[in-house]
C-alpha cells in the first residue's frame, strides 16, 4: 500500500466512525420515543407507531452492526 491508499483508508474509517455515532444517537431517540408511546392511551394508532418504532430500531441496529464489522475489517485487516 502506498501513502494515498493509507490516506483513503484513514478518511473512510473516520467517516464510518462518524456514521456509527450518528446511528447510535438516532437509535437512542427512536427507542426513547417508542418507549414514550407506551404511556399514551391504548389506541390502534399508538400500536402502529410502536410497530414502526420497533422496525426503525431493528433497521438501525442492523446498520450499526454492518458499519461496525466494516470498521473492524479496516482496523484488523479483514476487509469485507
Amino acid at each position: 500500500m502506498n501513502e494515498n491508499d493509507l490516506k483513503i483508508i484513514e478518511i473512510r474509517v473516520k467517516n464510518l466512525m462518524l456514521s456509527k455515532q450518528l446511528i447510535i444517537q438516532t437509535l437512542i431517540v427512536v427507542a426513547g420515543g417508542t418507549i414514550g408511546l407506551l404511556f399514551m392511551p391504548n389506541t390502534a394508532l399508538r400500536n402502529v407507531f410502536i410497530f414502526i418504532g420497533v422496525l426503525f430500531a431493528v433497521a438501525l441496529i442492523k446498520s450499526f452492526q454492518s458499519i461496525d464489522s466494516e470498521v473492524n475489517g479496516y482496523l484488523y485487516g479483514k476487509r469485507r
